[in-house]
């Protein structure tokens, strides 16, 4: 019986092995796929294969782990109920009943850790496949609200930019009339015989001159000040909705990196818990039937014991 577990026991660990493999290689190539059919870039595909291999591993392991765990706390306690039967008047019969149900322990372990595997890897797949879409789909709608909102602020430079434009023909016009006011002041001044005397400072019509073109400045230096203002607020804004947009792609690429940890660790504890279930009943039934047998083969001893007849060990 040993060297026969032995083998079981040799088998199981390759076919779990083989299973993890697969799992891992299945949810790389199913979410690359996926990531692929989402228009995600070379760097996303990739990525989203890592993390698949990543699930599917942890998966499957996890499933076997709950099988073994399952195995060999329900095998150990079916040993136990079956030493307590072994101490009856009828030991030699006892004892077969216990190598036979130790087997079954082992085999009910086996089961429970290769199904544990395989159901475990099917939980890794489905588990990459939800988190790298649901990510992907996350970040690149965040890239497409990035995207828009970088058109607004694309909007809001080019208002900037007009209300220095405007501010620019403003002041060009406004030099023309200041122009035309210097122009009318002379006129009208030699009209009423004051004599013009543009050569000497204090005469009128350089006084004129001089204090419209003050004033002109003064126009100009406003008109400047205000449009510089505007194009402050609105290239402020632009940057606001810039760091907005980046903010929406940051916080749904950190989403996703959560997602990934916390669906490793579901996927974990969903399949452990889901093998251990498995191989506590493959352990509970591999109990009762071994304890069924051991007290059958004790009561054919007693009788062969009592009566002298020819007991029939039928082991069930």
């Amino acid at each position: 019986m040993c060297v026969i577990t032995s083998m079981v026991a040799t088998t199981t660990t390759a076919f779990v092995i083989g299973s993890l493999v697969e799992a891992a290689a299945v949810a790389a190539t199913v979410s690359a796929a996926t990531t692929a059919a989402m228009g995600g870039d070379r760097r996303d595909i990739i990525r989203s294969g890592l993390i698949g291999a990543g699930f599917g591993l942890a998966g499957g392991a996890a499933g076997a782990l709950g099988g073994m765990a399952a195995g060999a706390a329900f095998g150990a306690s079916a040993g136990a109920a079956s030493g307590a039967a072994g101490g009856s008047a009828a030991g030699a019969a006892s004892a077969e009943g216990t190598g036979m149900l130790a087997t079954m322990a082992a085999n009910a372990t086996q089961s429970a850790t290769t199904i544990g595997a395989v159901s475990g890897s099917i939980s890794g797949v489905t588990g990459a496949v939800t988190t790298t879409a649901s990510g992907l789909q996350n970040i690149q709608d965040a890239e497409q609200e990035r995207e828009y909102i970088n058109k607004k602020a694309a909007l809001e430079d080019a208002r900037a930019q007009q209300a220095l434009d405007n501010a620019a023909v403003e002041k060009a016009d406004q030099r023309k009339k200041m122009r035309m006011l210097q122009g009318q002041g002379k006129v009208a001044a030699a009209a009423n015989g004051v004599m013009l005397e543009g050569q000497r400072e204090e005469s009128l019509a350089s006084m004129w001159e001089t204090d419209v073109a003050i004033e002109g400045a003064y126009d100009r230096a406003k008109i400047q000040h205000n449009a510089d203002l505007e194009a402050w607020g609105y290239r402020a804004n632009a940057d606001l909705m810039r760091q907005h947009g980046n903010s929406l792609v940051k916080q749904a690429k950190k989403n996703f990196k959560t997602s990934v940890f916390t669906g490793l660790a579901t996927t974990s504890v969903s399949a452990f818990g889901s093998a251990f279930a498995f191989g506590a009943m493959q352990g509970l039934g591999a109990a009762s039937s071994g304890a069924g047998a051991v007290a059958k083969t004790t009561d054919s001893a007693t009788a062969e014991t009592l009566y002298g007849g020819v007991g029939v060990r039928m082991i069930s």
